[in-house]
């Protein structure tokens, strides 16, 4: 039975030193044949990012300390690995050199690819259909002195030979790159931007036929996008279709590159189908057969899994059940994601694409308390000084063992991200939770800029 207490002041089994032990981070799924990569993220290891391979129920670490799966590309990173069937790529933060290994091996030893120094990073990989050449961003920073030093790094699109690490230019003259993806032949697809525009603001998917050895990009052409056109996330399906994100209509909806589509959304939709590109790698959306896609939905700050049929736009909603939806990718008839959850952390989902079943595959951490303490977050719409509709997510005191006395009013506490594109989710915080616990409502707003709102 729980007693009466003045709000802010609730017994609370959510202490300092619950809210201060680390908690793995999950990252960048990838899949191959039966095999599902991830990065775990180890503060015990001062947060090391490492690379597993899990088979069954078995996890397999493939880059053992001092590897630190990390790319410096932009300085946020992200698309730091890539898994092929046979082999592993992946960035070393160390010396950002590229290395392989052999994720079959009963003991995997990591080898050296590239040879060059930490000023020259890599990131955001796609192998060719030969399997010889790998693909990717590289950020060529000047010397540390003299005048060069004031100079701003160079980023191109640039082709590794793996067996040599010898490296051959694909396209440069832009500020910066990303996303190069290969389809089943010779066709490159990738983005590119130029100052003053940040990558939500404005960039260009171009597309052109890479030659047999990998060394020569012949006619990049514009498909889509603009100063003012913002391109997110290109993929090919297996009928060598092109798709991406574009926010031309006011929402980042899904598109497919081809004349009888006319720049038409597949799903015209007042909702965000991308997340700003803060880092490389994202995935949104994954493609399950060449008739349908399954993509992040982000709604006025809630989220869910759909279905879009590619031949008639049908949306159908596949999971609503969790705060957010990251990294999604699909391996035979099952769909991994990173699930954000409201009362516990996050966790890795096999979600079957036949029945619907789910189970976890693997979470970041254990909660300390009982879910019972946990307060979830009500989504609430207020308008601000112009009139216009502002959100947060709205946290209320919460405590099985506790109430407060009868016409009395809780504290507020009163939260607003980093921004400036990003965005406050549902999921799990202990630091939130640590004052709802105690009788403090929390409102972590969503303030205008805010992902997720058109």
């Amino acid at each position: 039975m729980s007693n009466p207490h003045a709000y802010g002041s609730w017994p609370s089994p959510l202490g300092a030193t619950e809210l201060t032990q680390g908690v793995r981070g999950l990252a960048d799924l990838q899949a191959t044949g039966d095999t599902l990569y991830y990065l775990e993220a180890r503060p015990e290891e001062a947060g090391r990012s490492t690379l597993l391979a899990r088979r069954d129920q078995t996890a397999t670490e493939l880059t053992p300390s001092p590897f630190n799966v990390r790319s410096r590309v932009h300085e946020y990173g992200g698309g730091s690995y890539l898994a092929t069937p046979k082999l592993v790529l992946f960035v070393n933060f160390a010396d950002q050199n590229i290395y392989a290994v052999d994720p079959t091996s009963a003991e995997p030893t990591p080898q050296q690819v590239t040879d060059t120094p930490v000023s020259q990073r890599y990131a955001d990989f796609c192998l060719t259909a030969d399997a010889q050449h790998l693909l990717c961003v590289l950020e060529s920073h000047p010397p540390t002195d003299g005048l060069a030093a004031e100079q701003e790094p160079l980023n191109a699109l640039i082709s590794i030979e793996i067996a040599t690490g010898a490296q051959t230019m694909l396209h440069e003259g832009h500020d910066f790159y990303a996303a190069p993806r290969l389809n089943g032949a010779d066709e490159l697809a990738f983005i590119v931007w130029d100052h003053p525009n940040m990558p939500w603001d404005g960039s260009q998917l171009l597309q052109g036929q890479l030659d047999s050895n990998a060394t020569t990009l012949s006619n990049p052409t514009n498909v889509a996008g603009s100063t003012t056109e913002a391109i997110l996330q290109p993929t090919w399906n297996a009928q060598d279709q092109l798709f991406y994100i574009s926010d031309r209509s006011g929402y980042s909806n899904l598109y497919r590159a081809q004349p009888a589509d006319n720049h038409t959304p597949l799903q015209e939709d007042r909702a965000d189908y991308g997340s700003p590109p803060w880092v490389f790698g994202q995935r949104d959306y994954c493609h399950t057969n060449n008739q349908t896609l399954i993509a992040t939905r982000k709604n006025n700050g809630n989220e869910s899994l759909c279905a879009i049929d590619l031949a008639t736009g049908t949306k159908t909603e596949v999971c609503d059940r969790y705060a957010a939806y990251q990294s999604l990718v699909v391996s035979g008839t099952h769909l991994y994601f990173i699930a954000e959850r409201a009362t516990a952390f996050a966790a890795i989902v096999r979600h079957d694409l036949a029945s619907g079943e789910q189970e976890i595959v693997c979470e970041a951490a254990t909660s300390p308390i009982d879910e019972r303490y946990f307060s979830a977050a009500q989504p609430i719409e207020f308008a601000n000084r112009g009139g216009e509709p502002s959100y947060a997510n709205y946290y209320p005191p919460h405590n099985p063992d506790a109430t407060a006395d009868p016409g009395t009013a809780p504290p507020l506490l009163i939260l607003s991200h980093g921004g400036p594109s990003s965005a406050s989710g549902s999921g799990l915080n202990l630091r939130i939770q640590y004052y709802t616990s105690r009788g403090w409502a929390v409102a972590d707003v969503n303030y205008g800029g805010s992902t997720g709102f058109g």
